[in-house]
């Protein structure tokens, strides 16, 4: 790709405009794709590229905004590795009584440069342990992503957050969904579009019985208000990041609600994740 460009912090905020003060897109993690488009003084204009295909546009990909330069290095190599701890500890040296640089979280893609003993080398003064990661391509598409949003119980609610420090509902959705080996959108609006297909509001047919029944929800069925979404944990509980509680949380669907009021829309992940 032309322009290419490679997160080299921890995480980074893409912003709407040129300032610090400026309203947030979303957070872009370590290791993540961006197309440069411009540059406006300390700030780069970016697209920020999915983390599994590359690509650019809307469903897959596709924010523009603007992050600040000091925080990308120029080019980009594929990831070999993604980092699968909610937070995982990188150490100046390859010892784990080493002093620390700093954590990534989870869904972060490395480049490994080398392999010392229990320990990957990412960059020159940066070594994650093995047990932290996994290989890009070792990514269990079919996993319950359901299983790793609870593992997120408690974080804080940030808006436009997709790492582990905090998140939103939608960025909750992306990151689980991105450890299982799946593609799915960032926002709210585009996940109900394209995220699985609609479950049958009206009746299905039951083979077995010769009569129509409605389709029950179940674990991993995504529920949408406008603006938000949480995931079933079975068929009558949900877990969603949320303003609320203002962290991750479980609650009855019936409680959300009675809160957020009518859901606008309920989806399932069958065979084909993304509706192209």
């Amino acid at each position: 790709m032309r322009n290419a460009l490679t997160l080299i912090r921890p995480s980074a905020w893409l912003k709407r405009a040129p300032h610090y003060a400026a309203p947030v897109e979303t957070e872009i993690l370590y290791g993540s794709l961006l197309q440069k488009l411009g540059e406006d003084g300390i700030w780069y204009h970016v697209r920020l590229c999915s983390r599994l295909t590359g690509a650019t546009n809307p469903v897959h990909g596709g924010y523009e905004g603007y992050v600040l330069a000091s925080a990308c290095g120029v080019g980009y190599e594929a990831p070999s590795h993604v980092i699968s701890a909610l937070s995982a500890p990188i150490f100046r040296r390859a010892d784990i009584k080493s002093s620390l640089r700093y954590r990534l979280s989870m869904g972060s893609q490395l480049k490994v440069l080398a392999v010392k003993g229990e320990f990957l080398q990412i960059n020159p003064q940066g070594f994650v342990h093995a047990a932290h990661v996994k290989r890009v391509t070792d990514l269990p598409s079919g996993e319950d992503y359901v299983s790793i949003a609870q593992a997120h119980m408690g974080r804080p609610y940030i808006w436009g957050g997709v790492g582990t420090d905090g998140l939103d509902c939608s960025g909750l959705v992306q990151s689980c969904l991105y450890m299982t080996g799946h593609e799915a959108p960032r926002d709210t609006r585009l996940q109900s579009q394209y995220l699985g297909r609609p479950i049958d509001a009206s009746k299905t047919l039951n083979t077995q019985k010769g009569r129509k029944t409605p389709e029950s929800l179940k674990r991993g069925d995504f529920i949408f208000w406008p603006g938000h979404v949480g995931i079933m944990t079975d068929q009558k509980n949900m877990i969603h990041a949320n303003a609320y509680h203002m962290a991750v949380a479980t609650e009855p669907l019936a409680h959300a609600i009675k809160r957020i009021g009518d859901v606008s829309e309920k989806r399932r992940l069958d065979e084909n994740l993304i509706r192209q």
